[in-house]
């Protein structure tokens, strides 16, 4: 019977793999880092999403609603370089009074690159980039490329616990001041195909720093099939989020 080894796992239920191709899928869900390394030459990866959230806002009592579907796809050009291209799905409802926005609302083409490989409990770094391009639906349209630069870092605390972190600057295409990102991720087994998550995450720029928190579950159904539950929450300035969301991750291999 197939047995998942307490390294693997911790590669499966997080974002951040401890090798470039392993013998079971790795993936960037659930959670909202990003991995340091690739998926390997040769192996396309599907990652794909359904999220329900909802904002509350205290002043007006305003709310927003919105159900989105996003599927990121990754290719291992070489070893340590991949190519990714993600789109979303989004229907956002806004009251009062009653608006919606729906359609196409996001398209990204990026590429990321691993710069360090350690082994073990020395780090893991690697530098991602992705471009959002303004071509989606009317409701989501930008006035330029927005960009987003992400260095992310993985590495093993004790042999049941790792921890990742993303650190990025992030433009939204319509001309506002850039903003900072991060992410500290803590990751744990909880059986032989089951594992679990926690990390805090945010965004900040001169006039704000936001906190949010998140935590969830992946199980392995196959070594190339993983599904994931997540749950976030969060409340600055006023403004309550929160989500739900669930996801599927298939990979295959083309050649040896």
């Amino acid at each position: 019977m197939r047995k998942l080894s307490i390294s693997l796992l911790l590669d499966l239920i997080s974002q951040f793999a401890f090798s470039q191709y392993t013998e079971s899928i790795t993936t960037s869900r659930p959670g909202q880092a990003f991995a340091p390394l690739t998926v390997g030459k040769k192996v396309f990866q599907l990652q794909t999403g359904l999220n329900f959230n909802g904002t509350r806002f205290d002043v007006f009592d305003d709310k927003d609603n919105e159900v989105a579907y996003s599927a990121l796809f990754r290719y291992g050009i070489w070893e340590k370089i991949e190519f990714r291209t993600q789109f979303g799905l989004s229907r956002i409802t806004s009251k009062p009074p009653e608006v919606t926005n729906n359609g196409l609302s996001s398209l990204s083409f990026g590429t990321k690159i691993n710069l360090l490989n350690g082994e073990g409990k020395r780090p893991k770094i690697g530098l991602q980039g992705d471009f959002f391009i303004p071509a989606v639906s009317e409701d989501f349209k930008t006035d330029k490329v927005a960009t987003t630069v992400i260095l992310s870092h993985t590495q093993g605390i004790t042999e049941n616990l790792g921890v990742s972190t993303n650190f990025g600057i992030s433009w939204d295409g319509n001309g506002s001041d850039a903003v900072g990102l991060y992410v500290i991720n803590l990751r744990f087994p909880l059986g032989d195909f089951l594992g679990g998550f926690v990390e805090v995450y945010g965004f900040f720029n001169n006039a704000f720093f936001d906190v949010l928190f998140d935590g969830g579950f992946a199980y392995s159904v196959n070594d190339h099939i993983v599904v994931d539950l997540s749950v976030g929450y969060g409340k600055n300035d006023g403004e309550k989020q929160f989500f739900v969301d669930f996801g599927v991750s298939w990979r295959t291999r083309f050649g040896g």
